[in-house]
């Protein structure tokens, strides 16, 4: 579970999404929210990527 939590919050810090204001309390949440992270930073460098080759 600790390590859990440091993951999480190793996401929230590297995704920008915040210090803690919203956070998952219960282990299946923090998952949930860990994939969401991975998903949204993706999508990022997918839109940046394809709109730094139309430049």
């Amino acid at each position: 579970s600790s390590y859990l939590v440091s993951i999480y919050f190793l996401m929230a810090t590297l995704c920008t999404v915040g210090y803690g204001d919203i956070s998952a309390e219960q282990d299946d949440d923090r998952i949930l929210m860990i994939f969401v992270m991975l998903i949204g930073a993706s999508l990022f460098a997918i839109i940046i990527s394809n709109m730094s080759n139309l430049v």
